[in-house]
Formats: C-alpha cells, structure tokens, sequence
C-alpha cells in the first residue's frame, strides 16, 4: 500500500523522488505507508516527528489541491466546488483543534463532543463531499440544502456508532484496539 501521486510523477524532481525514495507502481509515483510511517518516527527523525508528521500532511495537502485543479473538469465547476472543498478542510481543522483542546483541558461536555464529532466526521466524511460532489455536477441551491438535511446526522450517526463500537466491540471484529 502507498501514498500515490496519480500521475504526478512528471512533477515531481528526480531528487524529489530520490529522497523520499518514491517508486513506480503501475505507473504512479508512490511512498510507502510502510516508509511514511518509518519517516515519521522519533528514532528516524532523533525526535522530530512531529514536524516530519506536519510535513507530510501539508505534502498531502498540495497534492489534494494540485489533484483538484487538475482533474481535467471544466474551471467554473471546479470554482464552484472549491468553496466546499476549502470549507470541508477547516471544518476538520477546526474540529480537530476543538478535540485537541478538550483533551488538554481534560474536561468533557455533551455539546463539546458533539460539536467534534460534527465538524471532524459528519461534515468531513458525508456533508460536504455530498456538497462538492453536488457542486461539480452542478447541482442546485435547494439540492445542497437537501444533501446537509440528510448527510450531516449520517455523519453524526456513523460517528455514534464507531465510538461505542470502539467501546464496546470486540476488537477482533472491529478491528479497533
């Protein structure tokens, strides 16, 4: 398994690669999780895998925008999605912050939990893919409004489920610790 480019690999330098030790799979230009993960630990890195982890991730952001914008989908649908797409990424930063913070704090509220769990899951995971999906299609106002109707308490209810199945489920069939 690997952290593919898709395609980009006519972008990416031959030093680039070298570096990150990048190899062909079926045409694509690809990291290793294996080797990701490898790249991110304190005895790689003598203790710096938390700025390695956030350079990862904004590597991973790039590419989701280059990624976008070069899909080969017409400018004035990819302009419309891209409103959602940068709402999306917020949301789940600011959600993740939220989290952060509760756990620093080490206090806990119904309201707190469930302001996460919407912004990390429900509008990361359901709402707004419904909406950039809706927006490349271009999908009307009342559509979008129809698609939070029903993606946001999806995303809510998937959340619910996968913490008490993390609670209360037998790990060798969730699969969870």
């Amino acid at each position: 398994m690997c952290f593919t480019t898709r395609g980009l690999s006519t972008k990416v330098s031959l030093e680039t690669k070298k570096t990150c030790r990048w190899r062909n799979v079926g045409g694509n230009s690809c990291i290793p999780i294996a080797q990701a993960k490898a790249a991110t630990s304190s005895s790689t890195l003598g203790g710096q895998s938390d700025g390695a982890a956030v350079l990862l991730g904004d590597l991973c952001l790039s590419w989701a925008d280059q990624l976008f914008f070069e899909s080969g989908l017409p400018i004035e649908r990819l302009l419309a999605a891209k409103h959602f797409y940068d709402l999306m990424r917020t949301e789940v930063t600011g959600g993740q912050f939220l989290d952060l913070l509760q756990q620093a704090k080490r206090s806990a509220s119904l309201e707190a939990a469930l302001a996460v769990t919407r912004l990390k899951t429900a509008k990361y995971t359901v709402e707004r893919p419904l909406h950039i999906g809706a927006a490349l299609a271009g999908g009307s106002a009342s559509l979008l409004e129809g698609l939070s109707d029903f993606g946001l308490p999806l995303g809510i209810a998937f959340q619910l489920r996968d913490d008490l199945l993390g609670v209360f489920g037998d790990p060798a069939v969730t699969g969870k610790p």
